[in-house]
């Protein structure tokens, strides 16, 4: 399993296949992840406000061992 990156400015579109979406926060040092999955275990933490799991690089890892995450990745 992994991430699958996206560039819907060159015409990609989101894959189906995914049971979250994911993205990188400002500096790198954790993704936040919006998925229907209930996430838990050391590195995962739930953001009410956010609606979304605040996650560690190395739980990231982990995470895209065992699941399908799509990330949108924007040309600058």
């Amino acid at each position: 399993m992994s991430i699958h990156y996206y560039h819907p400015e060159m015409g990609d579109s989101k894959p189906t296949d995914t049971v979250g979406d994911v993205s990188h926060a400002y500096g790198g040092s954790h993704y936040f992840i919006r998925t229907s999955l209930e996430l838990k275990g050391r590195g995962v933490k739930y953001v009410e406000s956010l609606s979304a799991y605040k996650v560690t690089n190395r739980a990231m890892d982990i995470l895209a061992e065992n699941h399908e995450f799509a990330m949108e990745l924007l040309l600058d």
